[in-house]
């Protein structure tokens, strides 16, 4: 989601769900964040590239056979991708690329690169 302030700077707030099965044998790991922070747009045409830092935090569970834990922790995102406009309310995102980082607790740290892409819904003014 994001909150456009003006042309060029933007406030985004980020949620997202993974999960692994194969975590541990018998077991399975999920992680949620919430990441928000500054969007850097740059509006030239109906293709519009940027960049953009989050920061936030994640929470990752554990559920193998042995025990179940929770653990909360600081995350951070940095990248860019491109959004191109279709119409005034409807566009397509072809590439968000970021490095991911979590740390859970004070000896872990989780590194990752995330893809995404998808279809933009736009509400309200310009």
């Amino acid at each position: 989601m994001e909150y456009n302030l003006n042309r060029v700077v933007g406030l985004v707030a980020d949620f997202g769900g993974y999960a692994n099965a194969s975590a541990l044998a018998g077991g399975s790991s999920g992680t949620f964040t919430y990441l928000f922070g500054p969007r850097f747009n740059w509006r030239k045409s109906r293709v519009v590239p940027y960049a953009q830092f989050l920061f936030g935090g994640s929470e990752t569970g554990l559920n193998g056979s042995l025990a179940s834990t929770t653990r909360n922790g600081f995350a951070t995102a940095a990248g860019g991708g491109i959004d191109i406009a279709v119409t005034k309310r409807v566009a397509v995102k072809p590439i968000q690329l970021e490095y991911i980082t979590a740390r859970p607790s004070s000896n872990s740290f989780h590194n990752n690169l995330r893809y995404s892409a998808g279809v933009l819904f736009r509400f309200g003014e310009k």
